[in-house]
């Protein structure tokens, strides 16, 4: 053969060695894009074992990734393994402590062998079926998110290195794509549970404003003013919630009107259930001969169920007989009466404690008359502890003035009364439940 002849069979082969090699380069770029492709973790992870394997020629390889769940590293595919170690490679949990521990590092795989144990690698020897293993970890950064286990000598190292890196990428997009993947569903859930709470809890408040409703129409139909005759009775109750904590009883008794009011500390639900049992005490102890003895019977009754802390309020009870005008009044810590007498205001109270701090306390009672034309007007301290809108309050002084003037003027003193409040307050509303019970004879 010529010397031109051994040239060509030389060129020839260099090109089929250049055809071989851009063959390879062009099907290694295709791996590359097709891992690049890939969205999930699961499929990144076979697509990233077979580019891995057959980058280095093949041979068994494992693919581990990190679970934050177990503190370990899990098998997350094989590639080239027999069945029976395909199925036990699965059950190979690694500590991420235990690898951590070792000299693993970005820049150089770390090798397995007889000679040079890593004991954190050795159940990989027999699932790869060599004891010469070549380790290399895949990075988010600086943080070890998974490892490349191959059989071989160190040969493979630089290699292996360079897939790592390529694969590192890819399967940090990945996790962290999974990972705002399992928040955006842990979001929706939560979302859920938060819309059905919302829901439990609208429906939950429906039926509280339902009872609150049907509380408030039973408390007002409790305090129905019965027809008095010989006497005119008006009243006016405005809590300041649907329910509230003031009751009054008007009560015909043999020669006499009774009139009841109270107020207990605090206001709405709880407030308005301690109306009830005042109002059951007061039914049960209305025919006492006179409103001390009645306050003294009622604190007694009182103070024996319940503890003081339970069951406080202010009261005040006034007896008026029908053919003299005799007034008869008793106090327990509630504001004094007013009667108005032409255009002269005379406030009447006499001595007592709260009801319900302890038993036996003494009431006292005053006595004056309700003549042709006075009113008397017995009422709570809602109404003088109404604050405006500028922070004023309205005050017994503007109170007296305004019973006064209405009652001279003939007109309604419970809807004067309210409608002034409620321009007083204007938007500030009402702090604390308003009561008021207003008496005159007739002729």
């Amino acid at each position: 053969m010529t010397d031109l002849a051994f040239e060509l069979a030389a060129l020839r082969q260099q090109n089929e060695e250049l055809k071989r090699r851009l063959e390879e380069r062009q099907r290694s770029d295709e791996r590359r894009r097709a891992l690049r492709g890939c969205e999930t973790v699961e499929e990144i992870s076979e697509r990233g074992i077979a580019f891995a394997t057959a980058e280095l020629g093949g041979g068994p390889a494992l693919l581990l990734l990190d679970d934050p769940a177990s503190s370990a590293f899990i098998v997350q595919a094989v590639a080239n393994l027999p069945r029976e170690r395909d199925d036990a490679s699965r059950s190979v949990v690694v500590a991420r402590a235990d690898v951590l521990a070792t000299s693993l590092s970005a820049d150089a795989p770390l090798r397995h062998s007889q000679t040079s144990p890593v004991e954190a690698f050795a159940p990989f020897v027999a699932i790869i079926g060599s004891d010469r293993l070549v380790v290399s970890g895949l990075y988010d950064g600086t943080e070890l998110v998974g490892l490349i286990v191959v059989g071989g000598d160190e040969a493979v190292g630089p290699r292996l290195l360079e897939t790592s890196a390529e694969l590192s990428a890819a399967i940090a997009a990945a996790l962290r794509a999974r990972s705002r993947a399992e928040e955006l569903a842990l979001l929706e859930i939560q979302e859920r549970e938060l819309v059905g709470l919302l829901r439990e809890v609208e429906q939950r408040d429906e039926t509280m404003q339902a009872d609150l409703q049907q509380a408030r129409e039973f408390q007002q139909l409790m305090m129905a003013l019965p027809p008095v005759a010989g006497a005119r009775i008006e009243a006016l109750y405005e809590p300041c919630g649907l329910v509230g904590g003031d009751v009054y009883v008007v009560s015909e008794l043999p020669g006499k009107i009774r009139i009841f009011v109270a107020d207990a500390t605090g206001h709405g639900v709880r407030a308005s259930l301690t109306t009830m049992f005042i109002k059951s005490g007061y039914e049960s102890l209305k025919h006492a001969p006179d409103p001390a003895s009645l306050l003294r019977e009622l604190n007694e009754s009182i103070a024996a169920t319940y503890r003081s802390s339970e069951m406080m309020f202010s009261a005040c009870c006034v007896d008026v007989e029908r053919s003299t005008g005799k007034l008869t009044l008793g106090c327990a810590g509630h504001p004094p009466a007013c009667l108005v007498r032409g255009n002269e205001v005379v406030l009447l109270e006499a001595r007592g404690a709260l009801m319900g701090v302890r038993a036996g306390m003494r009431y006292e009672h005053t006595t004056t008359t309700l003549g042709p034309g006075d009113g008397l007007y017995v009422f709570t301290d809602g109404i003088a502890e109404a604050r405006g809108e500028n922070g004023d309050f309205f005050g017994e002084q503007r109170l007296y003035t305004l019973l006064r003037d209405t009652h001279v003027s003939g007109r309604s003193v419970s809807n004067t009364v309210r409608d002034t409040l409620r321009a007083f307050a204007g938007k500030r509303g009402l702090p604390d439940d308003v009561s008021l019970v207003g008496i005159r004879l007739e002729n």
